[in-house]
């Protein structure tokens, strides 16, 4: 088990798999509910549950760029999975909904705010670790270790 959790946590594409099996699962459940009369489908139930662990592989995967032992890697496989993460996900919401992110409100946008976001995240994270490795090596230089 820690092991699959040591793979999770530094493999931008093990995160991506793991999203989309999520939402693949989430999905299932709630064409489930909807066939046994649980509640009405609104369609666009299957799109904010696709955002929602979007959301989470952006937080995520963000939080775990602080691991990497190769940023420049990671950050190249961490874009390119969330590009893959974003497009399946979508794809499984229409594929359950039967409604574009056009005919389903303005999933559009958020697509595009998500993007510039997760950029954002990535860029921040990535500061704060090299702040972070000067401070130390600024502290062992004060110490004598150097």
């Amino acid at each position: 088990m820690h092991q699959l959790l040591d793979k999770l946590s530094l493999k931008p594409f093990y995160q991506c798999g793991l999203a989309i099996s999520i939402t693949f699962i989430i999905a299932v459940i709630v064409k489930l509910l909807i066939n046994l009369n649980t509640f009405e489908d609104p369609g666009v139930i299957y799109w904010e549950f696709a955002f929602s662990i979007l959301l989470c592989y952006m937080l995520l995967n963000s939080i775990f760029s602080l691991l990497s032992e190769e940023r420049v890697i990671y950050f190249r496989d961490s874009i390119f999975a969330f590009m893959l993460t974003a497009l399946i996900c979508g794809v499984i919401a229409y594929f359950f909904s039967g409604l574009s992110f056009d005919e389903a409100g303005s999933f559009r946008w958020l697509y595009i705010l998500f993007t510039f976001v997760y950029l954002v995240f990535l860029t921040i994270v990535n500061l704060m670790r090299k702040v972070m490795d000067y401070a130390q090596r600024q502290d062992g230089r004060l110490r004598g270790e150097e």
